[in-house]
């Protein structure tokens, strides 16, 4: 129902895991994508790999990249899917090519995510201490 479900929601804004927005004629609420971000680079140094095979998945996404940049002549997941208008494409390419299209979007933001983690390697290291407050 609609007051539990509020509450939900707004308890969900508080605690910073949810963003409210009331610009529109409806309240939609959307995650904190930076927390999220911060949270899976926290989950790949706690996983058990190494931040070399960390760096070789990252090589890997890159590469994969690269190959449809070559493989189609383009740039972004947006320019592939401008070749869509290609009337000569048949229905199972331009399925392909869409789906390559989402996927290399997903790629960038794992390179994001696996890029950070790598740089941020030492940092994002659990700790068994507290930390100290300075004076």
């Amino acid at each position: 129902s609609h007051e539990p479900t509020k509450r939900v929601l707004d308890r969900l804004v508080d605690d910073g895991i949810l963003h409210r927005d009331e610009s529109g004629t409806h309240t939609t609420y959307y995650p904190d994508y930076r927390r999220q971000a911060m949270q899976e680079a926290m989950r790949l140094r706690d996983s058990g790999h190494t931040v070399e095979e960390l760096t070789d998945r990252l090589a890997d996404m890159k590469t994969q990249i690269r190959d449809w940049e070559n493989e189609f002549e383009v740039e972004s997941p947006n320019q592939l899917r401008g070749t869509l208008a290609d009337e000569s494409l048949d229905a199972e390419e331009e399925d392909r090519r869409r789906e390559i299209a989402r996927e290399w979007e997903h790629l960038q933001r794992r390179i994001q995510i696996v890029g950070f983690a790598i740089r941020e390697w030492d940092f994002l290291a659990p700790t068994t201490e507290p930390a100290e407050a300075s004076s």
